[in-house]
């Protein structure tokens, strides 16, 4: 499958990283209160936060490739 994404500004990259790493923080300490672990919702607040966490990677291998391509 062909990816026609566009080539998007590594600023905007970085941003969106640095955004999703702020939210992981806060999810994480949602996750480490004892309370919450007795919530119905506990577990899939994990999960989305795992999925998260493979999304910042994924954005920090664009922006990698980002910064590679860029000629300044």
């Amino acid at each position: 499958m062909m990816n026609f994404r566009k080539k998007r500004n590594p600023a905007v990259v970085e941003m969106e990283i640095q955004a999703l790493k702020r939210l992981i923080e806060r999810r994480n300490g949602w996750l480490m209160n004892p309370e919450n672990r007795m919530r119905s919702t506990y577990e899939a607040v994990r999960q989305d936060t795992q999925s998260i966490e493979l999304q910042v990677i994924e954005l920090e291998k664009e922006l990698n490739e980002l910064l590679q391509n860029t000629n300044f």
